[in-house]
């Protein structure tokens, strides 16, 4: 009788770094649906505040402006009745002008402020942004318009005047921005003869620069550093340096110079 030995081999030693295979899991479809779950939360709460509660459009507004989705809130702002509350949306409405100037949509920009104004919410920054808008693109008639209309209605200040007298130095139309400087119904800060003093000194109009100086230290307006440099480098830079030397004898008498006495023309 044929004996069959069958030898079994010893078990396998346990490594001591060794842990036991853990059973095959099955919660991954759980766990898919928790994902997509969470996503599609993520995803509504970039537009909602709150997905369980009725959407409001003046903060639905404010979130497509920051996500940068300007096609979107322009569609929202214009549809009728979206915004109940236009003067609680004004900040987002003024943003939205603001990155609709930048990407060039200005006729885009215009609705806004056109919306803005039938509901009796659009304020000074509305307008200054629209008019800075236009001036950077050259169209400083339209630029002229949204100032008169701001004008009548009260919405203009010193900025919106000198967004426009920017617009004008920047074209070559000093003879504009001298009259406009002159003619505002508000009284001109110094940036805005800054900005007239730039223009003066680059087209070499240093008499006209000094007189308008001269004009602002008589209407009260104290000159600044920019004041001082702005037409001290341009002396520099066409080799009139007695004249640069006397305006900068000039600055103590008339402008409190920083703490270290020193001015830079660079």
């Amino acid at each position: 009788m044929a004996i069959t030995s069958s030898s079994s081999s010893p078990p396998a030693a346990h490594h001591p770094f060794s842990f036991p295979r853990r059973a095959k899991q099955h919660g991954r479809p759980r766990l898919a649906a928790a994902s997509s779950r969470w996503a599609n939360r993520r995803a509504s709460s970039s537009i909602w505040v709150n997905p369980a509660a009725p959407p409001r459009p003046g903060q639905t507004l404010r979130r497509l402006v920051q996500l940068g989705d300007l096609d979107a809130a322009l569609r929202l702002l214009l549809l009728p009745g979206a915004l109940p509350a236009p003067a609680a949306a004004l900040i987002s409405c003024n943003i939205l002008i603001k990155k609709l100037c930048a990407t060039r949509r200005l006729a885009d920009a215009e609705r806004v402020l056109d919306a803005l104004k039938a509901a009796a919410a659009a304020d000074a920054v509305s307008h200054n942004t629209l008019v800075a808008g236009y001036c950077r693109d050259g169209r400083l008639a339209d630029a002229e318009r949204v100032l008169g209309a701001a004008r009548a209605t009260g919405a203009a200040n010193v900025v919106t005047y000198t967004a426009l007298i920017d617009g004008y130095c920047r074209s070559g139309r000093l003879d504009d921005a001298l009259r406009l400087i002159a003619s505002m119904p508000v009284a001109p800060d110094t940036y805005t003869y800054n900005t007239v003093l730039k223009g003066l000194c680059i087209a070499k109009k240093w008499e006209e620069a000094e007189e308008l100086m001269a004009e602002m230290i008589r209407n009260r307006c104290p000159p600044n550093e920019v004041t001082f440099a702005t037409q001290i480098r341009s002396f520099c830079q066409n080799g009139l340096l007695d004249r640069a030397v006397q305006l900068l004898d000039q600055m103590p008498r008339v402008y409190a110079s920083p703490s270290d006495g020193r001015i830079s023309v660079s």
